[in-house]
């Protein structure tokens, strides 16, 4: 089993909703302290991952983290453990998929073009976790030019 689907695993089964994202955030930081970036949380239970790879310019790339108020009734062996809580609309795959991707940078054959900046947003589905992290400024300080989601 990869990493990825390791963590997919995860998030599927212990799935939190709106910006209750405590202990998706806390596994994800986890996860991040690692890969010896800069953690940073612009917003309660959100976590950002920044490598300074000495560029001028920042890349961002985005996964939402939080579940929808719905009783999984799948009979996976990674089903929800919270009841009347999942991942059905694929916050559990954009998670590890970033999280993978992290996994990666340590085998880039190439010299990265610009700093990359990863964001673990809560709330995409409820309270605008978006907006909320784009007011607190974390683009500018990182001079992020390009978001990917």
């Amino acid at each position: 089993m990869t990493e990825a689907v390791k963590y997919r695993r995860h998030f599927h089964k212990y799935p939190e909703t709106g910006d209750d994202t405590v202990l998706t955030a806390a596994y994800i930081e986890d996860i991040l302290k690692s890969t010896g970036c800069e953690i940073t949380k612009p917003i309660p239970n959100s976590v950002c991952g920044f490598f300074d790879f000495g560029k001028e310019e920042t890349v961002a790339f985005r996964a939402d983290m939080d579940a929808l108020p719905v009783e999984e009734k799948t009979g996976l062996e990674f089903s929800s453990a919270t009841s009347g809580v999942m991942h059905a609309c694929g916050h559990d795959g954009h998670m590890a998929i970033l999280l993978g991707f992290v996994d990666k940078l340590e085998k880039l054959t190439k010299e990265p073009k610009r700093k990359l900046l990863v964001i673990f947003q809560p709330a995409e589905e409820t309270t605008g976790g978006a907006k909320r992290i784009c007011d607190t400024g974390i683009f500018e300080k990182y001079n992020v030019t390009r978001v990917f989601a």
